[in-house]
C-alpha cells in the first residue's frame, strides 16, 4: 500500500477514487523519474528530395 501511496503523490493524484485506482493498478505501474542524461545517437545521412516528389499523380 505504501508503493501505492507514493505513486499518487509522485502523479499528483489525492482523490480517493485516485488513490484506489492506483492500488487496483498494482505494481505494474510506471514509476517516474526525472530526466536522464541527454542520448546521442549519430544517425547516417540520407537523400532528401523535395515535397512536390510525394505529389498525387495521375491514376492510370
Amino acid at each position: 500500500m505504501d508503493g501505492g501511496l507514493e505513486r499518487a503523490i509522485a502523479f499528483r493524484r489525492f482523490r480517493a477514487h485516485d488513490v484506489r485506482a492506483i492500488l487496483r493498478a498494482g505494481a505494474g505501474t510506471p514509476n517516474p523519474r526525472g530526466p536522464g542524461e541527454t542520448m546521442i545517437v549519430l544517425l547516417p545521412s540520407v537523400a532528401t528530395r523535395d515535397l512536390s516528389a510525394y505529389a498525387m499523380g495521375e491514376q492510370s
